[in-house]
C-alpha cells in the first residue's frame, strides 16, 4: 500500500513540475546554492529533489557547469541522540567564492510523531523502549529545524518517507545555526581525479534520494543515505586524498546505550549492486542534462555565435577566393607581358637576320 501510495505522490510531483514554470530568476537567485534567510541564519532547508530541478535547468551553456566544483566532502556522526549521520560539502566558485552545504536524510515530523519509523521485524521490543529519549531529542531537532512544507495526498501517518535536504550553513563544520550537534568525523574526500562538479553532486545525491523506499527510515536510512552518496561518488571520482575520522568504525551503527562497546545495530554494508545502479543512474542523469544544457545553448546565444562563426568563415572563404582570383589575374597578366616581350624580340630578331 506504501508503494502505491509513494508512486502517486511522486506522479503528483511530476505533474506539477510539468505545469510549474520555472521560477524567473532575479538577480540575487542562485539555483546551485541556496541563499542565506538573513544576515545571520543559515539558507531554509531544500528537498534534494527540487535542488535536483533547479540546479539542472539553471545552466545556460556547457562552461557555466565549470563554474562551480565541490573540493571537499565530509561524513560526520553525531556523538547523542540517534547518532544521526550527514555530509558537510565544501563548494568553490570561479571569482573566489566558498560555501558549506549540510546534506542529510531526516525523517519526517510524521514518522517522528507517530513513531511509526520503529515498527519493523528488525527492532525488538526491548529496543523500541529504549529508543524512547532518543526519539524525544529528534522530535526536539525536528521543531527546530526549518522545514519546506509539501502537500500531502494522503494521510500523514501513511507517509514513510524520509526528507533528503540540503542547507546551506554558515558554520564551516556543518553545523546548523541554533542547535549545536556534538558531531565526529567519519572520513573526508577531496582531490578528485576527475573534476567533482557541483551539478555532479547534485544529481548523485539526487538519484540515492529517489533509489530506495521509506522503510525503516530512522534508523537504517539515515545511515544508508550519506554512505551511498559517497560511496557512488568514490566510484565515479575518484578521490585522491582520504581522511579517516574517529567515527569511522562506527559508521553506520547506532549504540542503544552509552556504556556499551558494541553497537546495538550495525546498519553499514554496502551493496555493490546498488551502488552500481545509482552510479549507472548518474552517468545517464548527467548525459541527459549535459544535451539539454547544449539544445538550450544552441537554441540561445550558443546559436548566435555558431551562425556568427559559419558567416565569419564564409567571408574569410569570399575573401580568400578574392585574393586567389585577383592573384591569377596578375600572373596571366605578367605571362601576357612577358609573352608579348619575347614576341617583340622574336620580330627584333628576324629583322635584324634579314639585314
Amino acid at each position: 500500500m506504501y508503494a502505491a501510495l509513494r508512486s502517486s505522490a511522486y506522479f503528483f510531483v511530476r505533474i506539477l513540475r510539468a505545469v510549474t514554470p520555472a521560477p524567473e530568476r532575479s538577480d540575487d537567485w542562485d539555483a546551485e546554492i541556496p541563499p542565506f534567510s538573513s544576515k545571520t541564519n543559515d539558507s531554509h532547508q531544500q528537498l534534494i529533489s527540487t535542488w535536483h530541478w533547479y540546479v539542472g535547468g539553471s545552466y545556460s551553456s556547457p562552461t557555466d557547469l565549470q563554474n562551480t566544483i565541490v573540493v571537499r566532502i565530509q561524513w560526520f556522526k553525531n556523538s547523542g541522540g540517534l547518532e544521526h549521520e550527514f555530509l558537510v560539502v565544501t563548494v568553490k566558485r570561479q571569482g573566489g567564492l566558498v560555501a558549506t552545504l549540510r546534506i542529510e536524510r531526516r525523517p519526517s515530523h510524521d514518522q517522528i510523531v507517530s513513531e511509526t519509523f520503529a515498527v519493523s521485524s528488525e527492532v525488538l521490543e526491548v529496543a523500541y523502549t529504549l529508543l524512547s529519549d532518543d526519539v524525544e531529542e529528534e522530535r526536539v531537532m525536528v521543531r527546530r529545524a526549518t522545514r519546506m512544507k509539501v502537500p500531502k495526498l494522503h494521510d500523514k501517518r501513511q507517509d514513510l518517507q524520509a526528507n533528503d535536504t540540503i542547507i546551506h550553513v554558515r558554520n564551516e563544520a556543518g553545523q546548523v545555526g541554533g542547535c549545536k550537534e556534538p558531531a565526529s568525523l567519519i572520513a573526508s574526500f577531496g582531490g578528485f581525479q576527475k573534476p567533482l562538479l557541483l551539478r555532479d553532486f547534485v544529481f548523485a545525491a539526487y538519484q540515492a534520494s529517489s533509489f530506495m523506499d521509506g522503510d525503516f527510515a530512522l534508523l537504517k536510512q539515515a545511515f544508508w543515505f550519506p554512505r551511498t552518496v559517497v560511496a557512488a561518488i568514490i566510484q565515479n571520482y575518484l578521490p585522491q586524498e582520504v581522511q579517516y575520522g574517529e567515527a569511522f568504525e562506527r559508521r553506520g551503527c547506532y549504540c542503544l546505550k552509552k556504556d556499551t562497546e558494541r553497537p546495538s545495530f550495525i546498519l553499514n554494508a554496502d551493496s555493490s549492486e546498488e551502488i552500481d545502479e545509482i552510479s549507472r543512474r548518474l552517468l545517464q542523469d548527467i548525459e541527459n542534462n549535459d544535451k539539454h544544457i547544449q539544445k538550450k545553448y544552441m537554441a540561445g546565444p550558443g546559436g548566435k555565435v555558431l551562425e556568427q562563426r559559419r558567416a565569419d568563415e564564409e567571408q574569410q572563404r569570399r575573401i580568400a577566393a578574392e585574393h586567389a582570383a585577383s592573384h591569377a589575374r596578375e600572373e596571366a597578366s605578367a605571362l601576357a607581358e612577358q609573352n608579348k616581350q619575347l614576341e617583340e624580340e622574336v620580330k627584333r630578331l628576324r629583322v635584324a637576320a634579314k639585314i
